[in-house]
């Protein structure tokens, strides 16, 4: 295994779709299949590798490749740990900069790091800050102490009073903004998500 660090990923999959998928529970809106068989580049965020199930081209893993001061995602085609600078939460957007943000969640440098690639379009699932249904936090593949039933007022990311959530929810929704401006959309394929300021589209019903 090598390291690597961002600005050798710049445009690597320039005009290509990008899939980034969390989580929650709205990925099993659809089978694994769909995943596999994505036409795009796919990134998993934290614990989303799964034996027969769910496999990324890059993953980021909070809880493995993050401090304070950078951040690295899993190049799973490539073999490679790849290392940015963090940036503050006051810069989350600093437009083709080799810098992820960390804000709350690994999906915000995820999607970041999707932009940075050269996505034409990037679409979402399983970032909901939303509990599914009977009071699921995770979706269903997931191991079993994550997948148990919790107290939505103990489960800080559907605490819309969370200050945590609050800047993260605020982080993305700029992301959408700016990456919009420049060109590259961003669609949600979550039925069940808190994200603004995306559209919610269905499956298979995509722009083109």
């Amino acid at each position: 295994m090598s390291e690597l660090s961002l600005p050798f990923y710049q445009n690597r999959h320039r005009g290509e779709k990008f899939l980034v998928y969390g989580l929650g529970t709205s990925l099993d809106q659809f089978p694994p299949e769909f995943y596999a068989a994505f036409p795009g580049i796919v990134i998993g965020v934290n614990e989303v590798i799964y034996p027969g199930l769910f496999y990324p081209d890059y993953l980021f893993n909070v809880n493995l490749f993050h401090d304070k001061d950078y951040n690295a995602f899993f190049d799973c085609e490539g073999n490679e740990i790849v290392y940015s600078y963090a940036t503050p939460p006051d810069k989350v957007c600093l437009i083709g900069e080799p810098y992820l943000p960390m804000v709350g969640t690994g999906a915000v440098p995820a999607i970041a790091a999707a932009y940075f690639m050269g996505a034409s379009e990037i679409y979402l699932i399983g970032i909901d800050f939303n509990l599914g249904a009977n009071g699921r936090i995770y979706h269903s593949a997931c191991p079993k102490i994550k997948a148990t039933l919790v107290d939505p007022a103990k489960y800080k990311l559907t605490d819309k009073k969370e200050p945590e959530v609050q800047a993260t929810l605020r982080c993305l929704s700029e992301m959408f903004l700016k990456y919009a401006e420049q060109g590259v959309r961003c669609f949600n394929l979550s039925q069940n998500s808190r994200l603004e300021n995306i559209e919610v589209v269905k499956w298979p019903t995509l722009p083109s």
